[in-house]
């Protein structure tokens, strides 16, 4: 099984109340357990806003100072704990008397409201709100954008489906951080093609930026990466590859625990073949230097360490085209990708001993 971190985002674009310039979320729930409310983000789970509730009552009033913001989750805990973020019954998938319910919303209407019995059956509530909520019902089991595993055929047939999806939805913030979560799954050409279906506004955004960034740096299939010239352990910025090796570029940080566990396997890769025409070479995005070095001192790793400076992190994600650590990118001596592998496996070993085996041989 492989395990992965992906490289969170929390600027995915929701619309706010243009008038107002505020949204409203306000909640009447039944049987609620506690005095306070906890507005959060979904994904990485830090406290907006919290409101106290009395007799099941709560309203957030929001000031919006930009036109968009996030995904979020309500928590009955400020600390947070998956077993007390409320539940909301997905209307949409929730059909034959099976139900499916999800925990995040948008803040995407003038008014977002909450109700229903907390003593129900799995805590379900209701929420009635725009049509970005509709969208994250809709692809809740199905994530929009992904298309992996897929032969020519049924690749297409579900690129079609997505154009036809954003078509109908121009300006869903939404169906655009779904589609970059899964960017990389596209050719240069594909993901451009569908970007350019989203309204101008929303292609101006925080999300739209990002991915103007990201389309502006990503290579094409075959295209040469230019060297990269990044900071060492030592504090020196010097060139990164090695045009007379097999390059083995390894994307990680300190606080990726997949990274962290695939480093013995690398260890006995760099004793195996660093006599042997191959160059490895760690890449850290790492925002915080300190902990990158503590990192390095704990796991002794004998070969290149570099560090990606914070303000180009997303160039160099978009440029070697990956959102998830650990991802190891074999590098040819011309400067053109001949693999790539992302997460980490317990036997992985054996996987990259017979890539390494196979492309050193091509290479002679």
């Amino acid at each position: 099984m492989k395990v992965i971190c992906i490289v969170l985002i929390s600027c995915f674009g929701i619309a706010c109340n243009a008038k107002t310039h505020e949204n409203i979320l306000i909640g009447r729930v039944k049987n609620y357990p506690a005095k306070k409310i906890y507005l959060m983000d979904a994904y990485l789970h830090d406290v907006k806003d919290s409101a106290y509730v009395k007799n099941g009552n709560f309203k957030f009033s929001i000031p919006v100072d930009k036109k968009y913001s996030s995904e979020l989750s309500l928590s009955i805990t400020k600390t947070y704990d998956y077993q007390k973020v409320l539940v909301f019954k997905n209307d949409i998938l929730s059909v034959n008397k099976k139900l499916y319910g999800g925990t995040s919303f948008i803040l995407d209407d003038d008014t977002v409201k909450i109700t229903g019995d907390y003593n129900n059956l799995n805590h379900f509530l209701s929420i009635k709100a725009g049509n970005e909520n509709k969208l994250i019902m809709r692809y809740q089991l199905n994530e929009f954008g992904y298309i992996q595993g897929l032969n020519a055929d049924q690749r297409q047939q579900k690129i079609k489906e997505i154009k036809d999806v954003i078509q109908n939805n121009p300006h869903s913030s939404f169906l655009l951080s779904k589609l970059y979560l899964n960017k990389e799954k596209y050719s240069k050409t594909e993901i451009a093609a569908l970007v350019s279906l989203f309204d101008n506004d929303l292609r101006k955004t925080i999300m739209g930026n990002k991915f103007q960034i990201y389309l502006d740096n990503r290579l094409d299939a075959g295209q040469k990466f230019f060297d990269l010239k990044l900071k060492d352990d030592k504090n020196n910025v010097r060139l990164v590859l090695d045009d007379k090796k097999l390059n083995m570029l390894i994307f990680w940080a300190s606080w990726c625990g997949p990274c962290r566990m695939e480093i013995p396997q690398i260890k006995r890769l760099n004793t195996l073949y660093k006599n042997k025409g191959l160059n490895v070479v760690s890449i850290s995005i790492d925002e915080n230097q300190m902990e990158w070095y503590k990192a390095l001192k704990q796991e002794q790793m004998k070969w290149d360490q570099f560090l990606v400076d914070k303000a180009d992190i997303e160039v160099i994600e978009a440029r070697y085209n990956f959102s998830s650590i650990p991802t190891t990118i074999f590098i040819n001596g011309a400067g053109k990708e001949v693999y790539r592998i992302s997460g980490y496996a317990d036997n992985q070993f054996a996987a990259y001993k017979n890539v390494i085996d196979k492309l050193i041989s091509d290479s002679e």
